[in-house]
């Protein structure tokens, strides 16, 4: 904890979360944009089909779970400010309990704010 590290569970997120933004953002590759059900109604929300270990549904269920406690971030965020602001916040997140051992809330999604 003291070098400020991100641990694996939250590299996990990081590069799902930063993914999932840059495909949306810019549209490409157009064969995985296209697999992204965005929500007709609420803006930056997608829809999930199955639960399942596939990258569209993770990547999808863990952006919704962020944007309901955070409203900041759109897909008109610049990558960078995106890339810092989501490392920031999962840095915090994972820092805020214990200061000795990990504990669940370290890596809650549903708490993540950016």
């Amino acid at each position: 904890k003291t070098h400020r590290l991100l641990t694996v569970y939250n590299l996990y997120k990081y590069t799902c979360l930063l993914e999932l933004f840059k495909i949306n953002k810019l549209e490409e590759p157009l064969s995985l944009y296209s697999s992204f059900n965005r929500s007709p109604r609420r803006e930056d929300y997608f829809i999930t089909s199955q639960p399942s270990s596939q990258f569209i549904y993770q990547s999808s269920y863990m952006w919704n779970s962020c944007r309901q406690t955070s409203s900041k971030i759109s897909f008109n965020t610049p990558t960078n400010g995106f890339k810092n602001t989501l490392k920031i916040a999962l840095q915090e997140l994972q820092f805020k309990h214990d200061t000795l051992d990990w504990c669940e809330l370290n890596f809650a999604t549903n708490k993540l704010k950016f």
